[in-house]
């Protein structure tokens, strides 16, 4: 489906699921070769930035929270910008871009606010709004970290273990989502700025770049976090496990002597102590204790216990 924007002498055209006769009809109005057309439909797992005589093509991907998957998949946006044109097509998927879109198209005022001032002007707040609202997701997993470490600290478990793989998939989700466009969305800029004069909206530019930078810079800063606690965590089950392993070892050598006595007075042999002793069995448990007993104060002289 097709929507077409225009303001001054610069026109916004929006694709949402596009089909063939849109594709024929960029190919008419724009001369857009068939090598760019054939990759507006089928999705591309990675980001793209190809120079053409009369246009830029740029393939995009913004993290986008799919509750099926419970996970982030990556969702595209196709943009085509020429001389005073910008193109973008989307499955639907980015939400931020779809607000943003009939907030231009219904409000005459942010219409000459953005497309008024030149395509190049709008491509940069359309960046900046649908990179700006990755935050909040990384609030989300900034969230899940809080409650991880507060978990963590008052007794890892399994239960706290499956959680940080969870928050460190999302992460890495959220990662190879983000760090293979950083370097296109600079590359983007700077051509945008050679080719059609995008250079009087510098702060615009640097706003977009700005706000990439600081999505990174959190999503690093959360990595951190999380492979700090996952490491703390282990290290404390790994403590915990081993304070018991160390108690079963020194309680099974303390019981290793007290079983040869009672195997020894158990092998029926004749003429062995106390077994004429009316008081005998009890001499045995006795005996069996005061083992016990030596056993276990030398292993606290020793600080095993």
């Amino acid at each position: 489906m097709m929507k077409i924007i225009t303001e001054n002498k610069f026109c916004w055209i929006d694709i949402e699921k596009p089909d063939k006769d849109d594709l024929q009809f960029l190919k008419t109005n724009f001369k857009i070769k068939d090598s760019v057309l054939s990759r507006l439909i089928p999705p591309i797992k990675r980001a793209e930035l190809e120079n053409y005589t009369d246009y830029l093509f740029i393939i995009l991907h913004f993290p986008n929270f799919d509750s099926r998957s419970a996970a982030n998949e990556p969702e595209e946006l196709d943009l085509i910008i020429t001389k005073n044109t910008l193109i973008t097509c989307h499955n639907g998927g980015i939400s931020e871009h779809l607000k943003f879109y009939r907030i231009t198209k219904d409000n005459l005022a942010e219409r000459k606010k953005y497309l008024g001032k030149g395509h190049t002007h709008l491509l940069y707040h359309l960046l900046d709004c649908i990179i700006d609202t990755r935050l909040p997701m990384l609030d989300h997993i900034a969230e899940n970290i809080k409650k991880i470490e507060e978990q963590a600290f008052r007794g890892p478990n399994r239960q706290v273990l499956e959680q940080i793989a969870f928050i460190k998939r999302d992460i890495i989700s959220f990662r190879s989502i983000i760090q293979p466009q950083r370097a296109v969305i600079e590359s983007l800029i700077r051509k945008v700025d050679r080719l059609f004069g995008g250079k009087i909206f510098e702060v615009d530019a640097q706003e977009v770049i700005g706000s990439n930078i600081k999505v990174w810079n959190t999503l690093e800063h959360h990595k951190e976090m999380i492979e700090a606690i996952e490491a703390t965590s282990s290290e404390l089950l790994s403590y915990r496990l081993n304070e018991t392993m160390k108690i079963l070892t020194v309680v099974s050598v303390i019981l290793m002597p007290m079983a040869l006595i009672a195997n020894l007075w158990g092998m029926n042999l004749e003429k062995m102590p106390f077994t004429e002793n009316p008081t005998g069995f009890w001499l045995i448990i006795a005996l069996l204790v005061l083992t016990g007993v030596v056993l276990t104060i030398y292993f606290k002289i020793k600080k095993w216990l």
